[in-house]
């Protein structure tokens, strides 16, 4: 348990995770992989990504340091998609993925936690925000 709520282990471990799921999925998302760029986009937004965020709404006002962690590690996994040189740039990245960075999702993600709470028919969910 992170006791001063630094969210520093839970973005570690998302960032271990990935790592993990790099190794296990190079052959298919690696520059050489013969798979199609819309199903290694769909493969990043539907596998990596999920797991570089799970729990945003929760840790979303961590450090910003540890968000450029995170972000770090999608430029990363979008360039090798991509096959393109390290120093890309990143702005130029996300629109050509046609992504938002880890920040814009995280926002998106915690705006929308909060409608579905604000919504919900149970008392003690519609005043977690308040």
């Amino acid at each position: 348990m992170d006791e001063k709520l630094l969210f520093d282990k839970h973005i570690n471990s998302s960032i271990n995770k990935v790592n993990g799921l790099t190794r296990s999925m190079y052959s298919l998302i690696n520059r050489r992989s013969s798979l199609q760029l819309a199903n290694k986009l769909l493969l990043y937004k539907c596998v990596f990504r999920p797991v570089l965020t799970y729990g945003c709404p929760v840790w979303q006002s961590c450090a910003l340091s540890h968000l450029r962690r995170l972000q770090v590690k999608q430029n990363k996994l979008l360039k090798m998609i991509f096959d393109l040189h390290p120093w890309f740039p990143t702005d130029e990245l996300h629109q050509i993925a046609e992504t938002e960075t880890i920040i814009e999702f995280v926002q998106k993600a915690t705006n929308r936690f909060k409608t579905s709470c604000e919504m919900s028919t149970n008392p003690l969910i519609v005043n977690i925000f308040p």
